[in-house]
């Protein structure tokens, strides 16, 4: 993999969080449904999460709302409501990490 976003500055290692998180919310929320309707936010709000919790450095909700195209109030109750979603943890460990990275470069060397 290799990602550098330039507009919200977010490593790699953010965005393999981030899909750690919609993972987690899944499994934690079985009557939570993705669609097309809902995928853009939800993707949005777990980078944000991603950003906050392992970046040293990110860019700030105003930001995000620009690159997302989503306003900024609503883009707000986004983060908290995917926080409660993910019951506050935002905790990933170096194995569990290692783990979906390495799904997911599976996964791009078979696309």
């Amino acid at each position: 993999m290799c990602i550098r976003d330039r507009y919200s500055r977010c490593s790699e290692s953010c965005y393999v969080i981030a899909f750690i998180y919609i993972d987690r919310l899944l499994q934690n929320n079985p009557g939570f449904l993705l669609s097309k309707l809902n995928i853009h936010r939800l993707i949005l709000s777990t980078v944000i999460l991603a950003a906050k919790y392992s970046e040293d450095e990110y860019v700030d909700n105003a930001t995000f709302s620009k690159i997302g195209g989503i306003p900024l109030p609503e883009l707000n109750l986004l983060e908290a409501y995917t926080l409660i979603l993910l019951h506050y943890n935002l905790r990933v460990t170096t194995e569990l990490y290692y783990q979906y990275l390495h799904e997911l470069e599976l996964l791009t060397l078979c696309h």
